[in-house]
């Protein structure tokens, strides 16, 4: 089957969705991020081993926070 993507939905440039995966709404893929398992509404994936960031950790996105959940 095919992924379901939601509403508001920011796919950049080589972003690759594979597999029966589910994208919540208001959600970022970052450039050629690689999207696996499901992320959930208002998530933001980066980085090409598809790494979702964790605001509720403090991830604010910087290479140098640790604070990135890995699959």
């Amino acid at each position: 089957m095919a992924p379901v993507i939601g509403d508001n939905v920011n796919l950049w440039q080589g972003a690759k969705i594979l597999g029966q995966v589910q994208i919540g709404d208001n959600v970022e893929i970052g450039a050629n991020a690689v999207v696996i398992h499901d992320v959930p509404t208002g998530g933001r994936v980066v980085a090409p081993l598809g790494r979702l960031l964790d605001p509720e950790r403090g991830d604010s996105g910087s290479a140098a926070n640790d604070a990135v959940r890995k699959w």
